[in-house]
C-alpha cells in the first residue's frame, strides 16, 4: 500500500479550497480578518482533541459535522467566508483536510504579503540581536521579508 496517495489527495482538496477561499477573502478585501480566522483555526486545531477528532473521525455523520462546525464558526466568529467555506467542506465530508487547508492559507498569505519562512537551527537559542541580524543577512539575500 503507497501511503503518500492519501496524503496527496489530501493536499490536492486542500490547495483547491485554500485558492478558492483566499481568491474570495482578497476579492473581498478582507485579508487581514480572514488571516486572523486562519490563526484562530490553527490554534483551535492545535487546543482541541474534540475537533480534531470531529473533523477525522468516519463516526460523525455529514449533519453532526455541520452543526457542530457551524456552532464552532459563531462561537470563534469566523468571517461569513471562512464560516461558508467550512460548511461546504462538511457537506462534501472533506473537513478532514482542515489542518491541510490552514497550511496552504497561511503560505498563500505569506506569498501575497511578500513573506518567506525559513527554518534556522541553532546549536542554542539565538538572542534578539543574532535573530534581527539574521533575518536582515536573508532579506538582503533573499529581498523578502522572512
Amino acid at each position: 500500500m503507497d501511503v503518500s496517495e492519501p496524503a496527496s489527495i489530501s493536499s490536492g482538496i486542500a490547495a483547491r479550497y485554500a485558492s478558492a477561499v483566499f481568491d474570495l477573502a482578497k476579492d473581498g478585501k478582507a485579508l487581514a480578518k480572514f488571516e486572523t480566522n486562519v490563526d484562530d483555526l490553527a490554534t483551535a486545531l492545535d487546543a482541541s482533541a474534540d475537533l480534531r477528532d470531529l473533523i477525522s473521525s468516519p463516526v460523525y455523520s455529514r449533519d453532526v459535522q455541520g452543526v457542530a462546525i457551524n456552532a464552532i464558526s459563531k462561537k470563534m466568529k469566523l468571517q461569513p467566508i471562512m464560516a461558508n467555506t467550512l460548511s461546504l467542506m462538511a457537506t462534501k465530508r472533506r473537513l478532514f483536510v482542515l489542518p491541510q487547508l490552514v497550511a496552504q492559507l497561511r503560505a498563500l498569505i505569506a506569498e501575497d504579503k511578500g513573506e518567506v519562512t525559513a527554518e534556522v537551527t541553532s546549536a542554542t537559542a539565538m538572542t534578539k540581536a543574532q535573530s534581527d541580524k539574521l533575518a536582515k543577512t536573508l532579506k538582503a539575500n533573499v529581498g523578502k521579508d522572512v
